[in-house]
């Protein structure tokens, strides 16, 4: 596989990208309407994309640096974290782009001292994620007619010292997670 790099959404262009991107990937397929990609936990949300540059076989509709792979992070409650939309082009699966997204999730949620993350895994994707360390747990779920398992990952987010800011509104607290992001990623 060519080259591909991974770091954050950096404008509204890319973010459109992105969304487009995960359509593809995860609603298209299920006859699902575009606008069924998001959620209201967009704005509050670290987006990460896997990019590959101009040139290289991808979708025609993404600029100068095509997105290949894409995933979301948020917090949940203080030290808990939520990773969730992993989409990767299909032409593009089972050659690391996946892999390289959570590993950078995790080194997100390490640096931001998350002592657990948590995500919604399609069952067939499960081993996956357990591939990382996560854990199963409960019983399958169905969401969007598709089984889902929740799992969580501990272990390895174990010496966490969480630190929670007192800011005084919402926007404050948007603000103060997605900057405390940015100066974990190269080149802020």
């Amino acid at each position: 596989m060519k080259h591909f790099t991974v770091r954050m959404v950096q404008n509204e262009q890319e973010l459109m990208a992105l969304l487009y991107q995960r359509w593809l990937v995860l609603r298209k397929p299920l006859g699902m309407p575009q606008d069924t990609e998001t959620d209201r936990y967009e704005e509050q949300s670290v987006h990460l994309i896997a990019v590959i540059p101009e040139g290289v076989k991808s979708s025609p509709a993404q600029g100068v640096e095509k997105i290949i792979g894409s995933a979301r992070l948020r917090e949940l409650s203080p030290g808990i974290g939520g990773i969730s939309y992993i989409a990767v082009l299909p032409e593009f699966q089972n050659q690391g782009v996946g892999s390289a997204l959570i590993q950078s999730l995790i080194a997100l949620a390490k640096k931001q001292q998350f002592h657990q993350l948590k995500l919604r895994s399609r069952l067939s994707a499960a081993g996956f994620y357990e591939h990382f360390g996560f854990i199963s747990q409960g019983a399958p779920i169905d969401y969007l007619g598709i089984p889902h398992i929740l799992m969580s990952l501990t272990h390895q987010l174990q010496g966490y010292q969480c630190v929670t800011a007192s800011p005084n509104t919402p926007y404050e607290i948007i603000m103060n997670f997605r900057n405390r992001y940015e100066q974990t990623l190269p080149g802020y």
